[in-house]
């Protein structure tokens, strides 16, 4: 529903639904009530929470730009950010868990670490393949829960093959059992370089049949 391009709002809607919606035409994002549409009001939900977070954030953002050389401030206000940002993160782990199977939820996933919540998202995967196995969004959030299943912690190392030094192919694979750093760097990265000789420290405190450092140049 638009009343121009600075000024909309989006709805779900499912077939036969006759919404109603309530609110300021001059400011309808944020003063707009909707009935007669679960979908949108869960929706009108998710929108609270994300530009609730969104406001504090501007507050801040506009705080420190204004004093950027307080390093006290920074860091208070770098606690406000996170606090803002885990409030957000626990008002959407509570509304896809209250609403599994919702395309709501669906776009939920999006704000939230996949590695701290694969559980979670695995829940939204089996309620969406029971109710819209054959939408597109389904079929899209199934194929990156597929790759997500292959890295998360715990799984078995997709398999990867590279020359070493001597120039002989080595497989990942080939390494199991032993403790493998698989680490991915670039020449340009300060960080990376940086990096090196707390590698070599680490690889003296090991035998050198327990660790394998395999470092790729990307």
């Amino acid at each position: 529903m638009r009343i121009n391009k600075q000024n909309f709002i989006n709805l779900i809607l499912k077939k036969g639904e006759k919404p109603v919606i309530d609110g300021n035409g001059d400011d309808l994002m944020k003063s707009y009530t909707v009935t007669g549409s679960s979908e949108s009001a869960k929706l009108k939900e998710f929108n609270t929470i994300y530009m609730k977070s969104a406001i504090i954030q501007d507050s801040l953002g506009k705080i420190y730009q204004a004093n950027p050389n307080d390093t006290n401030l920074l860091q208070t206000l770098q606690v406000k950010r996170l606090k803002a940002m885990q409030d957000m993160n626990d008002a959407f782990v509570k509304l896809i868990n209250e609403n599994l199977a919702s395309l709501v939820s669906l776009a939920a996933t999006d704000f939230l670490n996949p590695d701290e919540n694969l559980a979670l998202f695995t829940k939204v995967e089996e309620a969406l393949a029971k109710t819209m196995p054959n939408s597109d969004y389904y079929q899209k959030f199934h194929e990156k829960m597929e790759k997500l299943k292959q890295l998360a912690i715990g799984s078995l190392a997709p398999e990867l093959t590279l020359p070493g030094r001597d120039g002989k192919m080595i497989a990942l694979s080939s390494l199991r059992g032993n403790i493998v750093l698989v680490d991915f760097w670039a020449s340009w990265c300060l960080p990376c370089r940086k990096s090196f000789p707390w590698m070599n420290q680490l690889r003296s405190k090991f035998n050198e049949n327990d660790l394998a450092i395999i470092a790729v140049n990307v």
